[in-house]
This record gives C-alpha cells, sequence and structure tokens, in this order.
C-alpha cells in the first residue's frame, strides 16, 4: 500500500491513474467479470487484463463505477475533496476543476451516489429518519417530493423512542444541508446523506479506501441519477 500512496501523490495524467486503479482492481490476483475465471494476462495496450478462459480484456475502470470515464484526472480529484472535508458545491468544484458546472453537479452526485450505494450494503448503526422531520433543508422543489405522503406519523419502522435519539441527527444533517448548499431538493436527500455521515466519520476513509469503492462499485450514469426517487426515509450517521 505505500508504493500506492507514493503514486498517488506522483500523479499526474490518465496512464498513471490507470495504473493506481489497475493495482486496486488486481491486488488480490484477476478475476473475470464475465465468467469468473481466475487466470489472465496482461495485455499488450498496457494496465488490461484478457481471461484466459472467455478471452475478455478488461481495464481497471470496465464495469466499475468509473466505467467509460475518460478524465480520470477531474474524478480523483473529485473523490479527493471527500477525504478533506466534503463540502464542496458544485459552483465551488466547477472553479477549482475549470469546467462547466453542470458537469461539476454530475461528478459530484455520481460520487455521492457510489458513497450511499457503498453505505447502505456494508454499514450498520445508522439511525432511520423520516424525511419529513429534515423538511426545512429538502424545500427544493421537485414533482417527485409531490408524490409522497406527510410522514409526520411514525412508521413501522420509526418509534417514539428512536425519535428522542434520531432528532439531534436530523437537526444536524439539516444545519449542514442549509449551512453548505442552502438546502436541497429531498430528492438526493440519500446521496447528501451518504456525504454527511462520511463527513461526520472520527476517522476519515482515505483516498485509497474510497478509490477502492469505486473500483468495487457498479457503473453510474446520468440516467441512474435523475431518475432517483424521493425517499421517505433518511440513513443518517452510523459507524462503518
Amino acid at each position: 500500500m505505500e508504493d500506492l500512496r507514493e503514486l498517488l501523490a506522483a500523479a499526474r495524467n490518465n496512464n498513471d491513474f490507470l495504473r493506481i486503479l489497475y493495482m486496486i482492481r488486481w491486488r488480490d490476483g484477476f478475476c473475470c467479470p464475465q465468467c469468473g475465471g481466475n487466470k489472465g494476462y496482461q495485455c499488450k495496450r498496457r494496465y488490461r487484463m484478457q481471461c484466459m478462459t472467455c478471452g475478455l480484456q478488461t481495464s481497471p475502470t470496465s464495469r466499475t463505477a468509473l466505467h467509460g470515464v475518460r478524465n480520470l484526472s477531474a474524478w480523483f480529484r473529485t473523490i479527493r475533496t471527500f477525504t478533506d472535508s466534503g463540502q464542496m458545491n458544485a459552483i465551488q468544484l466547477s472553479g477549482l476543476l475549470e469546467i462547466r458546472y453542470a458537469t461539476a453537479w454530475l461528478l459530484l452526485q455520481k460520487t455521492r451516489m457510489v458513497l450511499a450505494c457503498w453505505m447502505e450494503k456494508c454499514s450498520e448503526g445508522f439511525s432511520i429518519v423520516p424525511a419529513e422531520q429534515m423538511k426545512k433543508a429538502l424545500f427544493k422543489s421537485d414533482r417527485e417530493s409531490r408524490k409522497y405522503k406527510d410522514l409526520s406519523e411514525t412508521s413501522s419502522d420509526f418509534t417514539r423512542k428512536d425519535s428522542k435519539v434520531i432528532l439531534p441527527v436530523a437537526a444536524r444533517f439539516v444545519f449542514y444541508l442549509l449551512w453548505i448548499y442552502r438546502g436541497i431538493s429531498r430528492k438526493y436527500a440519500r446521496e447528501y446523506a451518504a456525504e454527511f455521515s462520511l463527513n461526520a466519520k472520527s476517522k476519515q476513509l482515505d483516498m485509497l479506501e474510497l478509490l477502492e469503492i469505486f473500483v468495487r462499485a457498479s457503473p453510474v450514469n446520468k440516467n441512474d441519477i435523475l431518475a432517483r426517487a424521493a425517499p421517505d426515509v433518511i440513513l443518517l450517521g452510523g459507524a462503518f
């Protein structure tokens, strides 16, 4: 891992980043994403593996959350913001990377979505909070949120006893959203909750740990983000 950290610190171009992803993806040996075969060899085209069973050639980003990404430098710099404070909006990122606002927004949303999916699958100890409790910060209008009923009534997963525990968590999340983003659309509450929970950890994940998550995650595209439904409950906090 020390070699990877040195490579990461010195990385400057796509080829450098591909090398790092190659080492992370097959650190424990090759596994073909198509047939599951564990025998492969490196192709003449650098950082590409070919399965000896089915012949599939696989790049370090193929079928991962970074599938099809051309500008790996922009992605690495975006992911790195989550190892610092995690408090960067699309306007700030567009200025940092010198890219369009829409592109910066998409980069951040994809990053948050990958982290949200990872936390929901791998984490324990989250507080389940009805989105209605955080409506002060989830006020930006979207069609999806109008479809959901008022959740002021407790659900089967949320009791009065639970509410005394999670209200402070919800209050901190509301403050976070209003302070950093001036409020968000309820549609993307899960993604911002993942960012908040990561930021609230006593020990932040480092860059290599985050890259590991992206290499193991499924591809994410723009339609996946736009098709997200406004959640009725949100997971906050947790130990992972």
